[in-house]
């Protein structure tokens, strides 16, 4: 009797063994440019909040990792803590058209980077956007709202990618 209880025990466990569920896709955006075609890219977004090289402070920063080795950032630049941009129901923040060196002592900015073309895009002169945050629950919640803005390829400034209708939603806010 044992043994049928063992052999039905270890069939039960083989055929509901856990299997490691894909990232989710909580991100989404559409890309245009003078050199890029238009296409949308959707993935999986993560948080960090960290000391940035360069800039007094930390940031928080979301990051989300599309098809083909494509990253999209997100940066909340100077924050005090990890705690010090949550309970949000609804905040938007501007891009600033910024110059090289150290930002202004709160702001956000972004960047678009493909492993494909090697070409990285920033907000910088004559560029910006928006980021409207919808929802942030703080460290151990989770952040939702849209973006957008237009990025430029520093080393060809005639290189322009516009990211339109982006969202993330429900993106884990990392704890420290």
């Amino acid at each position: 009797m044992r043994i049928k209880y063992f052999f039905l025990i270890a069939a039960v466990m083989l055929l509901t063994r856990c299997k490691k569920e894909p990232a989710p896709i909580n991100f989404n955006c559409d890309l245009s440019g003078n050199l890029t075609s238009a296409t949308s890219i959707s993935g999986n977004a993560v948080t960090s909040f960290d000391v940035i090289s360069g800039q007094p402070g930390a940031g928080f920063e979301i990051t989300m990792h599309g098809p083909s080795s494509t990253v999209l950032n997100l940066v909340w630049y100077n924050l005090d803590s990890v705690n010090a941009e949550n309970n949000i129901t609804s905040r938007t923040y501007t891009m600033p058209n910024r110059s090289a060196g150290l930002l202004a002592p709160f702001s956000v900015s972004g960047q678009y980077a493909s492993n494909i073309s090697g070409a990285t895009y920033i907000t910088g002169i004559g560029s910006g956007g928006t980021i409207t945050v919808s929802g942030n629950t703080g460290p151990g919640g989770t952040i939702s709202g849209t973006f957008s803005f237009t990025g430029i390829n520093p080393y060809y400034p005639y290189d322009t990618l516009r990211i339109t209708n982006g969202t993330f939603t429900k993106v884990p806010v990392a704890t420290q």
